[in-house]
């Protein structure tokens, strides 16, 4: 189910839910299907259309016109415009965001929706478990809920930590011109305030940088791949993983995650939730440029 919000105007912070069916009309007077009180909004508005999972919006002629993204849109009723979520449309005084309602959402059409957000044309190939459909579902309600992608990349990064029982984590952006990740981001559940920082293993980093492929490993200190890594052995590394966030062939950052705790270490099964929110990650930064 879909909704409005209005982000700026007289109405600003209330939501308007939009009911289903094949044809939604909006306006101010009583007979419309989404009734929006305010002077200069038309009796009969415009109206939303629905096709197959595409959502359309159509101007009925109203006198102060309709927008969308701040574009004026055509008027007529052959002149009906795809939208997508989050998409914002002005209507009077008031601007309003697509958006669809989480709570009403069941978890197979999420996957559908989140794996088009994006214009990349990239499909998500997903396993098909219950733990993959939750972080699905709380990944999709936190990129609605979410004003700006730091945000959201915060709540990502919570949602890792949770759904791998990490001890820290760490999300990190590419700088291209000193070719190297910078953290952005840390999670810690066993250090609070500035102690929370910490340095993930370079030789783990130059891996992801290298090739561009997610690291595993169940016990880091006998992982001859890094049995020179001073940081590992010093600072008690059990187990790593670190998914790289791609666009194509193109690193954005990276995503890392350790346990210090020899009585837990991932497990395969964590290397799919880590690429799976790594990717969702990449899909919301997208959609968030798009705005």
């Amino acid at each position: 189910m879909y909704s409005l919000l209005c982000i700026k105007g007289p109405l600003e912070g209330k939501k308007f839910l939009i009911p289903l069916g094949d044809c939604i009309r909006v306006g101010r007077q009583d007979d419309n299907h989404l009734v929006i009180d305010n002077a200069r909004i038309s009796r009969h508005h415009l109206e939303f259309l629905f096709r197959g999972k595409q959502i359309y919006l159509r101007d009925l002629g109203s006198q102060n016109g309709t927008y969308v993204q701040q574009q004026k849109i055509p008027q007529g009723y052959a002149m009906a415009i795809q939208l997508k979520t989050l998409d914002e449309i002005g209507i009077g005084e008031c601007l309003f965001r697509l958006e669809i309602c989480p709570e009403h959402l069941p978890a197979a059409i999420a996957i559908s929706i989140f794996s088009n957000l994006t214009q990349t044309g990239e499909a998500l190939s997903l396993p098909a478990n219950g733990r993959t459909l939750e972080i699905l579902e709380k990944a999709f309600k936190t990129l609605c809920t979410k004003s700006s992608f730091s945000e959201f990349y915060a709540a990502m990064g919570t949602l890792a930590l949770q759904y791998l029982g990490a001890d820290r984590l760490c999300l990190m952006t590419f700088d291209p011109q000193e070719k190297t990740l910078v953290p952005q981001i840390f999670q810690n559940t066993i250090a609070q305030g500035h102690e929370a920082r910490f340095e993930p293993s370079m030789m783990i980093l130059h891996e992801v940088l290298n090739h561009k492929k997610t690291i595993f490993s169940i016990d880091a200190g006998a992982d001859t791949r890094f049995n020179q890594g001073e940081s590992i052995v010093n600072t008690g590394v059990r187990s790593v993983l670190c998914a790289p966030l791609l666009v194509g062939s193109s690193l954005l950052g990276a995503l890392y995650a350790d346990t210090l705790q020899a009585k837990h270490s991932f497990s395969p099964p964590d290397k799919d939730v880590i690429e799976l929110v790594s990717r969702l990650i990449v899909q919301g930064q997208d959609r968030f440029d798009l705005r």
